[in-house]
């Protein structure tokens, strides 16, 4: 079967289109979610010939869904939990679609990867405001404020500003300026995104990724990293401005103030981890026994490592780190084995932060096994396998321009 990169586009930019409104789920219910990425799976067959090149960053990840499987069929035999063994059952099934876009994403170039950001972040704002403005049914306000759908609740809707926005930052710092207008706007479009849902970690990783942007670029153009910093900052004024009026009825601040007041449930949640994890050490209880008491409800622990490492013990913690980790072994293994750093920097700066997005946002979140959640993880370890394998002559190569004076 021969590859068709059309239809591998379409099934990576549908990947992304899922998992940037992941809540839809909620709407149509899990089984047809669940469904609507079998149509990815077919799409990326299709697209990518139904090979998968069997090298050793492939291996490696099929080793740690394996063990993240047995981890969780081992601790639903030994607590008598059929739901923990069926949730493990799941990873066989992101494991394939793993695999699928995978091996779409390797036949994509750089800029289908900022086409298929800038598509997710503009379909995240659309309906967003469709939901604000015209289906007002559809609209989330929560009492402090926050904002989202019901396609992408408040805490979710932000990961498309978290996960996409480096890949437009990008493309402004390789294209030209008269190029720029058009990826600015949907760097300004993301950030409205990230006030509008007035995510804390959301807040967070933007300084970081925006912060380490900034410092990577200023050791290869200081003099026009400064004037494209006030650029920036008088854009990020006007968007702050914008959102403070009645068009979108929420204070611009509302992510500082929440920020500042800090979170005694999550260091709660915290303590009530560490003691599940002593009391089921060392092959967990179950998945979902993690949790604290929050007036009078039971939530499940906002720290997947804790989470993990309670429900199913020591063999899925090893798993998970392994899966998250492998990556960058691949890509520092690549620099060792001559991978020019410097060509495509930006792009593979930015591949590599969204991998360390998805480890950063689980200190913060619940243990998960939807395609809502792993789809990111499944996208940005894509993405990276691609970039920094990724070798055109006809991609600048910034270091060799300034080199030169071009």
């Amino acid at each position: 079967m021969k590859t068709n990169k059309r239809y591998a586009f379409l099934a990576v930019l549908a990947a992304s289109v899922l998992v940037t409104l992941g809540d839809t789920r909620n709407i149509i219910g899990s089984l047809n979610y669940w469904l609507l990425w079998g149509g990815v799976l077919v799409f990326g067959i299709y697209g990518s010939g139904g090979r998968v090149k069997l090298s050793p960053e492939v291996s490696s990840i099929t080793l740690g869904f394996t063990l993240m499987t047995l981890a969780f069929m081992i601790s639903g035999v030994i607590n008598s939990d059929i739901y923990t063994a069926y949730q493990g059952v799941k990873f066989i099934a992101i494991y394939i679609l793993f695999l699928v876009i995978y091996s779409c994403s390797g036949l994509l170039e750089l800029n289908d990867f900022y086409k298929i950001a800038s598509i997710s972040i503009v379909v995240s704002l659309v309906v967003f405001m469709l939901s604000k403005f015209f289906f007002t049914d559809l609209y989330i306000q929560l009492g402090d404020g926050r904002q989202g759908s019901e396609f992408a609740y408040p805490g979710v809707m932000w990961k498309v500003c978290a996960f996409f926005a480096p890949y437009i930052i990008a493309m402004l710092l390789t294209t030209r300026i008269k190029n720029a207008l058009f990826a600015g706007l949907i760097l300004m479009a993301s950030v409205y995104i990230l006030l509008a849902d007035s995510s804390r970690t959301g807040f967070l990783w933007f300084a970081i990724v925006v912060c380490s942007f900034f410092l990577l670029r200023f050791l290869i153009f200081p003099i026009r990293t400064l004037l494209v910093a006030i650029l920036c900052l008088i854009a990020g004024v006007c968007v702050l401005l914008s959102s403070s009026i009645d068009l979108t009825n929420h204070d611009s601040l509302l992510v500082l103030n929440r920020l500042f007041e800090g979170d005694p449930v999550r260091s709660a949640m915290i303590q009530d981890g560490i003691s599940n994890v002593q009391k089921c050490f060392p092959f967990g209880c179950g998945f979902g026994s993690s949790f604290s008491v929050v007036d009078g409800e039971n939530i499940v622990i906002h720290n997947v490592y804790l989470g993990m490492l309670g429900d199913v013990g020591v063999l899925g913690e090893l798993a998970l780190l392994f899966l998250m980790l492998m990556p960058f072994v691949f890509f520092l293994l690549s620099l060792v084995d001559g991978s020019d750093l410097n060509k495509n920097i930006f792009f593979k700066f930015a591949a590599v932060l969204g991998v360390l997005c998805y480890i950063f946002i689980m200190l913060f979140h619940p243990l998960s096994t939807e395609m809502s959640e792993w789809g990111y993880w499944i996208l940005m370890v894509s993405w990276l396998s691609r970039i920094y394998k990724y070798d055109n002559a006809g991609v600048v190569n910034i270091m060799y321009d300034k080199q030169i004076g071009r």
